[in-house]
């Protein structure tokens, strides 16, 4: 019995001298007993609440009452709940900031009472209430206009949000450190000082790219008076990594008037108004360099101002401390109403739970970005981009930015993109297998001429929806811009490929279905197909030999003569997919001009070598086989003629014979008024 009796007067010493507040209070919410750390911080003596009940002395408001009452039922059952911060009335009227955590008192096994331990978070809670403000000047610092703005931005924030009262912002000019901006008095509104001198205070800070802080300035010899009076200084660089471009300063009268947590805010304030002024600083660069970009940031720049995303503050626990308007008006919330409340019970609907539980702990990790769907108060549901990021001070978590974007309008952008491209794909399934069908007929009948009312029902179809598509891209390129995400970025690029695809469909159809007209003018061989192999990108791996003469000169269509040999030079690069030798080479023989191309490839074998000159014949996975067709077109429409030797898996020869002399009167015709498309564009088979 006395060694039980020595413990208890040990645990209840212990308990008494404790550096947090105990209060114990018994099955029916009297208190039995509270220590000397409670009196201190509450200002009641034990005498005034011990034998009274807690829940009646109105030390909280009704909501913390109902927060208590929960989790002392949920530490009956077990339950371990959550830590719980709320606001405690002392005796003199002044409300703190606390937080309160419980467990059960059990005598014999039974329950008897709670043990309630509190700390004073008042401090912390300051501390969060003053990042939270500074956050909001910063937002306007990355929207000012001019160096002054941001300055008195920087100015104000430091002066209303982070109360100091004398405050100086100095710029790095050369090797200069210039007075640009003061708030409270300075002695000397000229002030200029050398960087590679002894005077200073932030001098030092801007030499050495680190905060100084100085509790007694009559103790520093290097200080400059800057008002009558002054006693301590705190000097924050302003930079953009390694690079200094200023310093912001603030003063006090009093000795030692600076700590730790102010320093750290100011060096956010310092860091802000670093990126503003930077940010500031490149676009007068850029204005003056270039308009075009000028121009675009400053559509850039309305945009984010037209469409600004929702911001909210959260603690460590998720729960909510602050938001912005753009918060409020996209969620419907007003912050009284949610403010303490988990982030995820307010925004998240019933089928996301489980993601974001995932996202929780992703963001007590670091950075992440994510699109979802969020719920407002009147429980409609909206698509948002969430991009979360922990605020850590001293290593510890003190809270999470997160940012919500409405991206409704997107994901509708996507859906009609989506449908777009597949009503695209559609319309080239359903119009190839009619080109298909009816190639037997075209053959047998006017050929050309129905080929040319097929291309007319073609480009009529296809061009309007690739307009309309075109433009809903073009749109979303614009509507987005930097922000897009891979996956929009993807989509794009799928719409642009299909785009230009469909087009060179219908550029096809038209060029091999109208009359080929000739500009003859006067070339050599060496120079055409010299000019031919411009265009191609030919592989490291495959060696082109041009043997080609300038004699003779010859008078051809330079430009249709051209797209023939890159169409024969690109289908030889694709027949060597391993590497290999390509050599062309030309000769004169019988008044013509010969001009050969002789590959190392797979070859043609006997059943394709059949068929390849004929109309909507491939062997590639895209294209639609007019590529060949239309060489030989060209070709005849010269006088000359096209023809092709291969061995499989040795090679093949392309031979082009065009007469050197000849009376050029205009390639066979046929009825299709439209016009001309690029060649370039028709060639890429």
């Amino acid at each position: 019995m006395r060694m039980l009796r020595e413990s208890e007067e040990k645990y209840s010493a212990l308990m008494e001298e404790a550096p947090i507040s105990f209060c114990n209070v018994n099955s029916k919410g009297k208190i039995t007993f509270v220590n000397k750390k409670f009196e201190e911080v509450s200002g009641y003596s034990r005498e005034e609440v011990v034998g009274k009940n807690g829940f009646k002395l109105g030390m909280f408001s009704d909501e913390t009452l109902k927060l208590l009452t929960k989790r002392m039922k949920d530490l009956l059952t077990g339950k371990s709940p959550r830590i719980l911060e709320t606001q405690f009335k002392c005796k003199d009227g002044r409300w703190i900031w606390i937080e309160i955590e419980g467990k059960v008192i059990k005598k014999l096994g039974v329950p008897i009472g709670f043990q309630l331990t509190s700390r004073d978070i008042t401090e912390r809670k300051s501390f969060e209430q003053r990042l939270s403000a500074l956050n909001t000047y910063s937002r306007s610092l990355n929207m000012a206009e001019s160096m002054e703005e941001i300055y008195k931005l920087t100015l104000d924030a430091a002066e209303k949000t982070l109360g100091f009262e004398f405050a100086d912002i100095l710029i790095v000019e050369g090797k200069i450190l210039s007075l640009a901006a003061h708030r409270g008095f300075s002695n000397n509104l000229s002030l200029k000082l050398p960087l590679d001198g002894d005077k200073g205070i932030t001098v030092r800070a801007a030499r050495t790219s680190e905060t100084v802080f100085v509790s007694d300035v009559n103790k520093e010899r290097t200080y400059v008076e800057g008002g009558e009076g002054i006693r301590s200084e705190l000097a924050v660089p302003i930079k953009i990594g390694h690079r200094v471009l200023g310093v912001l300063n603030v003063e006090s009268k009093k000795l030692n008037a600076f700590n730790e947590k102010d320093q750290k805010l100011l060096e956010i304030l310092a860091s802000h108004a670093a990126t503003a002024i930077s940010n500031l600083q490149y676009a007068k660069n850029l204005e003056m360099h270039a308009r075009e970009i000028r121009e675009s940031q400053e559509k850039f720049e309305r945009l984010f101002v037209d469409n600004p995303e929702a911001a909210v503050y959260v603690d460590p626990d998720f729960h909510i401390l602050d938001f912005n308007p753009r918060f409020r008006e996209l969620f419907g919330y007003s912050l009284d109403e949610v403010k303490g409340k988990h982030i995820d019970d307010v925004v998240v609907p019933k089928g996301k739970v489980e993601e974001a539980d995932m996202l929780d702990r992703k963001a007590l990790k670091g950075y992440y970005y994510h699109d979802t769907v969020r719920k407002r108060k009147d429980g409609s549901l909206v698509s948002v981009s969430i991009s979360v990021a922990p605020i850590r001070l001293e290593g510890q978590l003190i809270g999470s930015v997160g940012l919500y974007k409405d991206i409704t309008e997107r994901k509708q952008m996507e859906k009609k993109l989506e449908e777009y491209s597949q009503h695209l794909e559609e319309l080239v399934e359903k119009r190839t297998r009619q080109l298909k069908e009816t190639q037997e007929q075209l053959l047998k009948a006017e050929r050309l001429a129905a080929i040319g009312e097929l291309a007319a029902m073609v480009g009529h179809d296809l061009r309007n929806p690739l307009t309309g598509i075109a433009s809903a891209a073009y749109y979303l390129k614009m509507k987005i811009g930097p922000k897009m995400d891979m996956k929009t970025k993807e989509m794009l690029g799928f719409i642009e490929k299909d785009v230009e695809y469909s087009n060179k469909i219908i550029s096809d159809l038209l060029t091999y279905s109208r009359e080929i007209l000739l500009d003859p003018v006067e070339t050599t061989p060496k120079s055409i197909i010299k000019d031919a192999l411009t265009l191609v990108r030919v592989p490291k791996n495959i060696r082109v030999l041009g043997l080609t003469e300038n004699e003779p000169k010859i008078k051809i269509d330079a430009q249709k003569m051209k797209s023939v040999f890159l169409n024969i030079i690109k289908n030889a690069v694709d027949a060597m997919p391993k590497g290999g030798k390509l050599t062309i080479k030309s000769k004169e023989s019988s008044g013509n001009l010969e001009i050969a191309f002789i590959d190392t490839g797979t070859g043609i074998p006997n059943e394709i070598m059949e068929k390849i000159w004929d109309p909507f014949f491939t062997t590639k996975a895209k294209g639609m086989g007019l590529g060949l067709s239309i060489c030989k077109r060209i070709v005849e429409a010269h006088r000359g003629s096209i023809s092709v030797e291969s061995t499989v898996g040795k090679g093949a020869t392309f031979i082009v014979t065009l007469p050197i002399k000849q009376k050029i009167e205009g390639g066979e015709k046929v009825w299709l008024n439209m016009p001309e498309s690029s060649l370039s564009t028709m060639m890429k088979a």
